[in-house]
């Protein structure tokens, strides 16, 4: 599991979010 540090800015925390959003959809088409 991925841990954000306290320390992260939230456009970091933002852009990792939407990387793994893309992610998920990439791994599993089905649930577009």
């Amino acid at each position: 599991m991925l841990l954000l540090s306290p320390h992260t800015e939230d456009a970091d925390a933002q852009r990792l979010l939407e990387v793994f959003g893309e992610w998920l959809e990439q791994a599993r088409p089905e649930r577009r």
